[in-house]
């Protein structure tokens, strides 16, 4: 949920950062509403391309306001309007449909607990650079336990081809054929995941590193917006492992069932 900002205005001011004027507006409530920068748009320049730019210009206000107020400033919409035309364009978020959830499914398979922590904790972020990385970590806590239990899972019903099938699907789930996930349609998860690690994780989670092409810091907005496009593809990758693990641990646990109920 978003609160309301902390930082208060008693009127509109302007930030001169080089040659561009930042206006910070308050609204009725006296509360850090907008901020509004203009510029000039170049010849076959793109809606995408003046909201970087913009979001650029605007960082050291932005840096200054959550330094002053010490909380966080999630942007939740913006805003391109043109002039003279009046055309405007505007991104914001959209509320997900509802799901309906039955009771009577709930069960903890232990082994997913770490990675499905993770993964809520993922879905809490806000900001792209860390959600990526707690993503990430649910990744790791799904590869360290899933060759373990698949293997034990192989031995112990190796005769049900039904359950066999189900741990072949397992290595063969795919990206799926959408824009969404860019580069990385079409690809196996693994894939898709190693590819990831390589391109992002070391440059979030470390401050310093020799390809400075790659540093994301969140002050560059297309670096930003690059992450935020690949955290699609690694939220599909670790959510689609979870439910297939899910699927296998149910089918595992039905099966050791229905063994001692036929044993007794």
């Amino acid at each position: 949920r978003l609160y309301p900002s902390r930082v208060r205005l008693n009127e509109k001011f302007i930030a001169q950062s080089g040659d561009t004027e930042i206006i910070v507006y308050p609204g009725k409530d006296k509360r850090l509403a907008l901020i509004q920068v203009f510029g000039q748009i170049r010849p076959n320049e793109k809606f995408g391309d003046c909201l970087v730019e913009a979001k650029n210009k605007i960082v050291p206000v932005l840096n200054w306001l959550t330094m002053c107020a010490d909380e966080s400033l999630p942007i939740i919409q913006e805003n391109w309007v043109g002039l003279p035309s009046g055309d405007i364009h505007f991104i914001t978020s959209k509320s997900p449909s509802d799901i309906r959830i039955d009771p009577q499914d709930f069960t903890e398979h232990h082994p997913l607990r770490d990675a499905q922590s993770l993964y809520r904790l993922g879905l809490n972020c806000n900001e792209p650079i860390y959600a990526f990385l707690s993503f990430w970590r649910a990744y790791e806590a799904i590869d360290s336990i899933q060759k373990d239990w698949i293997k034990i899972y192989r031995e112990r019903h190796l005769e049900n081809d039904e359950f066999s099938g189900l741990l072949k699907g397992y290595g063969q789930l795919l990206i799926p054929d959408h824009p969404a996930f860019d580069e990385y349609r079409g690809q196996k998860l693994n894939k898709a995941a190693d590819a990831l690690r390589d391109k992002f994780r070391n440059s979030i989670a470390h401050a310093h590193i020799q390809d400075n092409a790659n540093l994301l810091t969140g002050s560059d907005e297309e670096s930003h917006q690059r992450v935020r496009a690949a955290l699609a593809t690694l939220r599909y990758v670790v959510k689609t492992k979870l439910d297939f693990l899910n699927r296998i641990f149910w089918a595992a646990r039905d099966l050791s069932e229905r063994d001692s109920a036929s044993i007794n």
